[in-house]
């Protein structure tokens, strides 16, 4: 790295293996994702705490920020939206590259982010499973609803609004539209967080009276008033 001048151009993925190497210990490095390749992830293959960071330059236009890096916390495995407010969090850094140099960079992980980006880890995590679960609520709410749906004597098909794949965040809401097989529209299903049901239905007089009954007897609790 040259400290010459402070305006030198920077290459992001040689500094993330210089800050690798002061790190030792397994740190590596992975290529980044912008096609300019100025950027670089820098992590610990063989720690699942999601020892994981991510190098950049800092982009502006300003004199002052030529030769500078930007560095922040990368959450693995698309944990970011599942990680709490009130968690610690690493926010993005910039540096004069020339003037901090790897070490300097390799020091401040371990002595400060790396213990952020480790609890915020491990609180996005955790955020997760409990999205899981409460992902699990909602889905056993749908099937039910979905059995309920069976005596009008109609097969129902169910689309989820949003990316099938991912799980909800917990402070998500899921919204179904279930029709028949003409594609008919016959009810739409609001699920919120902690298993709150919202239900609106399109459905003939004489289906919705049979629904409606139908709906009753399951909210009925057992051995309730006869």
């Amino acid at each position: 790295m040259s400290d010459k001048k402070t305006s030198d151009p920077v290459d992001v993925p040689a500094f993330a293996r210089e800050v690798a190497a002061a790190l030792g210990d397994g740190w590596t490095t992975a290529p980044g994702f912008r096609e300019a390749g100025d950027d670089a992830y820098l992590f610990h293959p063989g720690d699942p705490k999601g020892d994981r960071f991510y190098l950049r330059l800092t982009g502006t236009t300003r004199v002052a920020d030529r030769g500078k890096v930007t560095i922040g916390a990368s959450l693995p495995n698309g944990l970011l939206r599942y990680e709490s407010d009130s968690s610690p969090h690493v926010e993005n850094r910039d540096f004069k590259a020339a003037f901090r140099g790897p070490k300097w960079v390799a020091d401040k992980i371990r002595t400060e982010w790396l213990p952020q980006q480790r609890e915020a880890v491990s609180s996005a995590r955790a955020g997760l499973a409990e999205a899981q679960r409460d992902a699990e609520t909602r889905d056993a709410i749908t099937a039910t609803l979905l059995d309920v749906l069976g005596p009008l004597g109609r097969q129902v098909g169910i689309k989820q609004f949003g990316m099938a794949d991912r799980v909800p965040a917990i402070d998500e809401r899921l919204d179904i539209s279930v029709s028949n097989p003409d594609g008919d529209h016959v009810a739409d299903l609001e699920i919120r967080p902690g298993g709150r049901l919202k239900v609106e239905l399109s459905l003939p007089g004489s289906q919705a009276e049979q629904l409606a009954a139908t709906l009753v007897a399951l909210l009925t609790p057992q051995g309730g008033a006869g």
